[in-house]
């Protein structure tokens, strides 16, 4: 019998810890930043566990914020992807208070979110995840 109860308690503690690792969405929305609405060419990609960092060509790569919560992806001037998305305030430990994620949506798959980050005409994307990438965006 000692022995099922240490079961019950190994599974209580870990029941415990991944409940504690989730957390609700908060689904209020931050207000859209009017300078994000428009079209996007990455420039250069950095990160990923080798932390290496790539120029791209322009025109290989672009993103088209609308103004209705869609965003276009295109590759080398080809749609490939629309997708719904919504910017909101982080709530990541540490985060500092002005610190936003942009969340994707499509067909009611949810992607991992990205930092989002507007200055002028450059706009800065990163992955949520260790040793992932940022992407760095010029205004076309």
């Amino acid at each position: 019998m000692k022995h099922y109860a240490s079961f019950f308690y190994a599974f209580l503690f870990f029941v415990a810890i991944a409940a504690t690792g989730c957390k609700k969405d908060n689904d209020s929305t931050a207000p859209k930043t009017d300078g994000l609405v428009g079209r996007w060419d990455l420039y250069q990609t950095s990160g990923g566990i080798a932390g290496t960092t790539t120029d791209v060509a322009t025109g290989t790569s672009q993103l088209e914020f609308k103004a209705d919560s869609t965003i276009n992806v295109y590759s080398k001037n080809q749609l490939v992807d629309t997708r719904q998305y919504s910017i909101r305030r982080s709530t990541e430990p540490g985060d500092s208070p002005s610190a936003k994620l942009i969340f994707y949506i499509a067909q009611g798959v949810r992607y991992t979110p990205q930092y989002i980050e507007l200055n002028n005409d450059q706009l800065t994307l990163k992955d949520n995840i260790a040793d992932g990438f940022v992407y760095r965006y010029r205004r076309q």
